[in-house]
């Protein structure tokens, strides 16, 4: 459900959605967004509200050193960083090559696959440390956030919901929805900017736009990655993440009514 702060278009609750058994992802305990650095005095009134106890950053240390959230830093909120980028970095260190390599439509587009082909292993580390906090039943509610609120956030708000077992189907809604409330104007500057840095001049426009949309084809990308190596998602959850067949039931009792 979108919340749509004005400072974080993108600000969601990832309750509401249907479970396999029926059941339903309680709302009001984890929120995915966007970064919070333009979070407005409207939008910390609704934060306060909701009770927020913690805030995973899965941005890399250059990003949080160079976007600061006031809001956080006022709060007192626990900021729990995920530096998924180093961990991506080592699984494969030739993704950016992709793009400079090829700086097209098509090379953006095959860095962005490759880039969520990558996220099990990235992630894998990571996965654990965010599991065994909701189950610890003091992380909560809390906010999952990167940048863009897009990738990262959209490959871990996944994984929690495929634990929840939230169908597939309703998983790529989710994960497509930022599409529709994203900010890309804001987005899309940075982007043009990062990129610039990258390749040592402004890039063709047409490179955006597979590095700035959801696509389907990304999700099936990871888990396509995922299947290979570990048989199923529900495979990956035990091996890295430790959610066995206790384990996960706790985390539906927590999690779903």
């Amino acid at each position: 459900m979108r919340i749509g702060l004005e400072g974080a278009a993108n600000f969601r609750d990832l309750g509401g959605h249907p479970t396999a058994s029926g059941r339903s992802v309680r709302r009001g305990l984890l929120f995915r967004s966007q970064a919070l650095d333009y979070i407005t005095p409207n939008d910390q009134r609704v934060l306060d509200q909701l009770g927020i106890r913690v805030v995973w950053d899965l941005r890399s240390r250059s990003e949080r050193e160079q976007s600061r959230a006031p809001w956080v830093e006022a709060s007192g909120v626990e900021v729990l960083p995920l530096n998924v980028n180093a961990d991506l970095r080592a699984e494969d260190p030739t993704l950016v090559n992709l793009l400079r390599d090829d700086p097209t439509e098509r090379g953006a587009l095959r860095m962005m696959v490759r880039t969520y082909r990558c996220f099990p292993q990235a992630f894998a580390r990571h996965l654990r440390v965010f599991f065994d906090r909701l189950l610890a039943g003091n992380g909560l509610p809390a906010i999952i956030h990167c940048t863009a609120g897009k990738d990262r956030t959209g490959f871990l708000s996944a994984m929690l919901l495929f634990a929840l077992d939230v169908p597939k189907e309703v998983v790529l809604e989710d994960y497509m929805a930022t599409g529709r409330y994203m900010d890309f104007r804001q987005l899309g500057s940075g982007v043009d900017v990062l990129l610039t840095r990258m390749l040592g001049s402004s890039p063709d426009p047409s490179i955006l736009n597979p590095i700035l949309e959801t696509r389907v084809e990304y999700v099936e990308a990871a888990l396509e990655s995922i299947a290979e190596r570990y048989g199923s998602v529900d495979g990956y959850l035990e091996t890295v993440a430790g959610l066995d067949g206790a384990r996960r039931q706790r985390l539906h009792e927590l999690m779903l009514e």
